[in-house]
């Protein structure tokens, strides 16, 4: 009777946590294309303006929360259990930190900060509704909803955050023997 409740707290978690992220990641992912299609019609007046918006998201980062520099990294530091938390400040500053490199002509990735997006979100469902004993497994489930909401892809994202979560391992038979 205990595995079912659990089975089932599990199933309402990853369908909340999939519609929360997939949510985030759409208004992101959105907020892209918008951008995408300022910056193409302003370019030459934006592409000046790319080190003030550089020196504009340093200081929010540094502003708001400056362990949110650490991005992926945190990431992976919560995942191996190096850290205890990611904070939820660090979704609207690689949101906000993207869009404006994107808008003023810079490079910046799409799928870090999805993965970002779906292990922050999931970290704090895991702490919110106390899942303490597969914290890991629940990461790497966030990374996936990140990488599938953004780029509508669940089995590839699910193979990603795997082989995210794995750097370092000598093979997955290790890996999965650690959870």
């Amino acid at each position: 009777m205990e595995n079912k409740k659990e089975l089932l707290k599990y199933m309402i978690f990853a369908g909340v946590m999939g519609i929360v992220v997939g949510g985030i990641d759409t208004v992101f992912g959105k907020g892209l294309i918008l951008i995408g299609e300022i910056r193409n019609k302003y370019f030459w007046y934006l592409i000046p303006f790319l080190p003030i918006a550089g020196i504009v998201i340093t200081w929010l980062y540094y502003h708001f929360n400056e362990l949110s520099l650490k991005g992926m990294t945190l990431v992976f530091e919560t995942g191996q259990q190096k850290r205890k938390g990611i904070p939820l400040a660090l979704i609207p500053l690689v949101m906000i930190g993207t869009w404006l490199t994107h808008l003023f002509g810079g490079s910046a990735g799409r799928e870090g900060v999805a993965v970002q997006i779906g292990a922050t979100i999931s970290h704090y469902f895991t702490k919110y509704f106390h899942f303490p004993k597969n914290g890991k497994v629940l990461l790497i489930t966030g990374m996936a909803a990140g990488f599938a909401g953004l780029f509508q892809t669940p089995l590839t994202a699910l193979f990603f955050a795997m082989e995210v979560m794995v750097i370092g391992k000598k093979s997955m038979k290790l890996y999965f023997q650690g959870l």
